[in-house]
């Protein structure tokens, strides 16, 4: 009774074990399983090395950088996350209390009405200039929002 996405991500390439994630919600929260849905339990995080031969001034620098590396990750997370709120209430009408079902069925209407229009634009083409079709510079623009 769940759903499992097919683990494709580079960083599990020497992970032989992952095969499967389970599919909870769209918070990314489920969990890995292998090739029999076993769950494989986490691996432990290996221990940070320190180099010893920092004086203290390198060793705060070296804190100052990777301080500044994971704020920037983290506004940009921040920004990812603002840009998908936006596109949920401009597009979607989505709001806050809008559960994983409800959202999964009106991304599929969107989908569903972009590939109509495109089906309609293939059946009755229209002579446009320059290159490229509408259809394909809406769906980039579709794709490029959904990012």
């Amino acid at each position: 009774d769940e759903l499992f996405q097919l683990v494709t991500d580079q960083g599990f390439l020497t992970e032989s074990k992952v095969v499967w994630e389970t599919l909870n919600n769209v918070e990314g929260d489920g969990h890995f399983v292998d090739a029999n849905f076993v769950t494989v339990p986490p691996k432990a995080a290996e221990p940070v090395k320190v180099d010893s031969d920092l004086t203290p001034e390198q060793q705060a620098d070296q804190d100052y950088l990777v301080a500044l590396t994971m704020q920037e990750e983290q506004q940009k997370q921040d920004e990812q996350r603002r840009i998908w709120e936006e596109y949920k209430q401009k597009n979607l009408g989505g709001n806050d209390s809008m559960t994983d079902e409800e959202l999964a069925r009106r991304l599929q209407e969107e989908e569903n009405r972009y590939a109509a229009a495109a089906a309609t634009e293939t059946q009755n083409p229209r002579r446009q200039s320059g290159t490229g079709s509408n259809s394909s510079n809406k769906s980039k623009n579709r794709d490029c929002a959904l990012l």
